[in-house]
């Protein structure tokens, strides 16, 4: 059975920093017109409301947060783990091993997301299996040294949580790669940090144009972007993604 929670209720727990705990058997729902309160009043709420909201987009209808989450725990996270970046350095075993890690998460992810999309996997896509095609996508982001590439790592609490990097392209633009957040930890506000943090690269290495790749699966991700300024764009090259999988991925790009 679906429990009710007043948006007036809710919101004014949440500013009193009161935790709600969703029983497992009694999912969330909260109506659109009520969700823009939250960006106001409390920042760290909004971030919980993973997605559009945070891009404030006020068109959704309705949100339901899974049954058994404790929006607690996403609140803390938010407000009191120190999120830090990381500049990685490859030539420090370390750093590579984390990246890797990160790199496998990113790609199992978008595997299974592929399946459902399309039927097939990125094996079957991309001529090749996914623990070496990872091994051949790492190099374009560890290979060279600033302005040619860059990339990051967060970490809460030494626990690397997210990363995303920043490479050139042929025709002397940037492009930004990798932007991915562990699932326990999206909606702190993590993605929008590293993407703002490799604009802020870009910029400073002098480029003009900074670009990038999304599933159309990536509503969370779209939504950063287009807060940031990215507007949509014909396939580039350069990009990543094989032709096979251009209808259900989008490119984007911003003017610096």
């Amino acid at each position: 059975m679906t429990a009710l929670l007043g948006p007036a209720a809710l919101v004014a727990r949440l500013q009193a920093g009161e935790a709600v705990l969703l029983p497992p058997d009694k999912p969330l729902f909260l109506m659109g017109a009520d969700l823009a309160q939250l960006q106001q009043p409390r920042a760290a709420a909004a971030r919980l409301l993973d997605g559009p909201l945070v891009a404030g987009q006020k068109q959704l209808t309705e949100i339901q947060l899974s049954s058994g989450n404790r929006i607690a725990n996403i609140m803390n996270r938010a407000e009191s783990s120190p999120v830090e970046l990381m500049l990685a350095d490859f030539d420090k075993p370390e750093h590579r091993h984390i990246v890797l890690v990160l790199t496998s998460d990113y790609f199992a992810w978008m595997n299974g997301e592929i399946q459902q999309a399309m039927g097939c996997s990125i094996p079957e896509l991309v001529g090749m299996e996914l623990e070496p095609y990872i091994d051949s996508v790492m190099v374009s982001v560890c290979r060279s040294t600033p302005p040619e590439s860059v990339f990051y790592f967060a970490t809460i609490h030494g626990r690397s949580v997210g990363m995303g990097g920043l490479r050139r392209l042929p025709d002397g633009s940037a492009e930004v790669v990798r932007i991915y957040t562990r699932p326990e930890y999206r909606g702190c506000g993590i993605g929008t940090m590293v993407l703002q943090q490799l604009i802020s690269e870009a910029r400073r290495f002098g480029y003009a144009m900074l670009k990038l790749d999304t599933g159309v699966f990536m509503k969370a991700a779209q939504s950063i972007y287009k807060a940031a300024g990215f507007v949509e764009i014909e396939p580039y090259q350069g990009a990543e993604p094989p032709a096979t999988v251009h209808a259900i991925w989008l490119f984007m790009q911003k003017t610096l």
